[in-house]
């Protein structure tokens, strides 16, 4: 295709669509990213449990990332399926199983908050750096569930989301390329998660 595209695009596997927000994150993506010395490369990738079904198995590469998001590898597992209350993969139809992560975001805050820990830091990759906004309804509901200190993190921009979390009872933000681009002014920034005005 490199006579016919010339610009960001995205390749779609159409057998795997889990909803619209896949295609909005990498529209959001693509238009505000370009090539420079190296090529950009992107992918939305989804939370294991969400993907796997009650009837029979499925083929799905797993992805490990860093903790700055960042792809670090893809392992491909041709069967995956759900068991004894989890998710495991087999290599050798089914003589030996191991067990992989399925959990949502909530399931392991709630899993954080049993074992006593006070303070989460909520990290949306998706929005991490993007200057896109943060993800509102996350940290809505993180408050709603949980009695821990949630600090939200990732694509907060302005002074009026700091007011906003700060009324939903998020314990603080992280305000990392915001600060860096002068878009949010830390002391303006601390005034209005006090509900002060500056």
């Amino acid at each position: 295709c490199i006579d016919q595209v010339d610009g960001p695009f995205a390749v779609i596997n159409a057998d795997d669509y889990y909803g619209r927000e896949a295609f909005q994150l990498i529209y959001d993506y693509l238009s505000a990213h370009e090539d420079d010395e190296k090529y950009r490369y992107t992918m939305v990738g989804y939370l294991l449990g969400n993907t796997v079904t009650d009837n029979g198995h499925v083929s799905r590469g797993i992805c490990e990332t860093n903790m700055n998001g960042e792809l670090v590898s893809v392992e491909e597992r041709t069967r995956i399926e759900k068991r004894d209350g989890g998710i495991a993969f087999t290599e050798d139809d089914g003589e030996t199983w191991t067990e992989v992560s399925g959990e949502s975001c909530f399931d392991f805050c709630a899993r954080l908050e049993r074992l006593g820990v006070e303070t989460i830091i909520c990290t949306d990759i998706s929005r991490d750096g993007l200057l896109s906004g943060t993800n509102m309804e996350l940290y809505r509901e993180l408050s709603r569930r949980f009695s821990v200190n949630i600090v939200a993190s990732g694509g907060v921009t302005s002074l009026e989301e700091v007011r906003t979390l700060s009324g939903l009872g998020i314990y603080g933000a992280i305000l990392g390329k915001a600060l860096y681009t002068s878009n949010i002014d830390l002391k303006a920034a601390l005034a209005a998660a006090k509900g002060e005005s500056r």
